[in-house]
């Protein structure tokens, strides 16, 4: 009797042409645990190749993410159904990336590449304002909830809570290449929830924080609307607990657009969740140090001008580290192999000047054009999330070498096309 009803909604999902919500918000669930499966023992791949001045870089691994393969099953049944929506972006995006498979092919970026044309279809495909708002609460409830738990018990011991089997990764504060604070009060481990890092678990409370407030003009009831208030401020507490200077700033314009909405509308503005925050992460905005991030933004021109047309493929960057004039390191000497931290030198130095060129372009006019076309009521609404989005484009690189960055990215882009309503690809 399950299996029937099941296949029924099943149906009514492919022939609406829509993502179910639950699908929808099980695959947000999903994408909140780093399970990964490494591919390189299934390849004749010298392992030579992962290691860059005797360290092994995850980064130029080949894996599989737990999410890759949901979405990969979602967008097979949707093909065999013919409900998936090719247009000529994604043909352009295609052709973009075979053209710089043909001239820097790599196991690790072919996978790349299939993950952003997977990610990408199966967002387009979908919409998200057809997603029923108490399904997705109720999703967007269970994940954050237990990404807060996880969080203040990280935070509250300094290390991993041995949670290993959903994608915990296993930290101590103050041991090499863990990311924590050193304040005034103390070392604090930096809340890493289920995440490869807390910058990117930032990241994902922003988008699940954006698209709440997509879907919030569709809650009616009082109970659903205060569940909703509810979950915002649980997200600013996880993201102070991440210690993340840009998505905690991020979330500051969030709540200053819901205090400019609710005034403009004429309602209170203390009906906003909003924290005191605390006098430690304000510590770690004002006494920032971005020597690290300079060194490896200078690293990364030097890259671009030793590969300034062909690039060095994509995610193959750090291999050239060896090759710089002045290797990256940290004040206290360890080398910093990790990507460039701004999505558009790392586009350009992997793609090369006229591809990656060409693909920011193209990104920049789809902002632009976004904004232009929306209706003047939600326009702030559409400029928050493209801000955040090159915010942390320029100042970070997850949103394009991780799983849960792609994914991030293509939903946050979704949600500004669809805040737009009027645009269309």
């Amino acid at each position: 009797m399950k299996l029937r009803v099941w296949v029924k909604n099943l149906r009514g999902l492919l022939e609406s042409n829509q993502l179910n919500s639950h699908f929808f918000g099980l695959l947000v669930f999903l994408s909140s645990l780093n399970l990964t499966l490494r591919l390189d023992n299934f390849f004749h791949i010298n392992k030579q190749e992962y290691f860059v001045l005797g360290r092994e870089i995850n980064y130029l691994l080949p894996y599989l993410h737990v999410i890759d393969i949901f979405v990969l099953l979602l967008v097979i049944i949707l093909l065999f159904f013919r409900k998936i929506s090719i247009n000529k972006f994604w043909i352009f995006l295609l052709l973009l990336l075979l053209f710089s498979l043909i001239i820097n092919f790599h196991i690790a970026s072919l996978i790349w590449s299939i993950r952003v044309l997977v990610y990408s279809l199966l967002i387009m495909s979908s919409s998200l304002k057809e997603l029923k708002a108490k399904q997705f609460l109720y999703w967007a409830w269970i994940t954050v909830l237990i990404q807060f738990l996880i969080v203040l018990g990280q935070v509250a011991s300094g290390q991993s809570l041995g949670l290993s089997l959903i994608g915990e990764s296993q930290v101590v504060k103050g041991f090499t290449g863990v990311s924590f604070v050193n304040t005034l009060e103390g070392i604090f481990l930096r809340g890493y929830g289920t995440f490869p890092h807390p910058n990117v678990l930032g990241g994902y409370m922003l988008m699940i924080l954006l698209l709440l407030e997509l879907v919030s003009e569709t809650i009616s009831t009082k109970l659903s609307k205060n569940l909703l208030t509810t979950l915002q401020g649980i997200l600013g507490l996880v993201i102070l607990l991440t210690f993340s200077r840009s998505a905690f700033i991020i979330y500051l314009l969030f709540v200053v657009y819901k205090l400019y909405s609710l005034y403009s509308n004429g309602k209170a503005v203390n009906k906003v969740f909003a924290f005191n925050p605390l006098i430690i992460i304000l510590e770690r905005i004002i006494r920032t140090n971005e020597t690290d991030r300079e060194q490896l933004w200078n690293s990364g021109i030097e890259l671009l001008g030793n590969h300034p047309y062909l690039g060095t493929g994509v995610l193959q960057s750090i291999r050239y580290y060896g090759n710089l004039d002045s290797i990256p390191s940290t004040a206290a000497g360890i080398t910093l192999l990790q990507p460039i931290h701004n999505v558009f030198l790392l586009i350009l130095v992997e793609f090369g000047s006229i591809i990656g060129g060409i693909g920011i372009l193209i990104f920049l006019l789809f902002v632009i054009f976004t904004i232009v076309r929306t209706p003047s009521e939600k326009k702030l609404f559409v400029v928050l999330i493209f801000i955040s989005m090159i915010f942390i484009m320029s100042i970070d690189h997850y949103l394009y070498t991780l799983p849960q960055g792609l994914l991030i990215s293509f939903i946050l882009l979704k949600v500004a096309h669809e805040g737009s309503e009027t645009f269309d690809y």
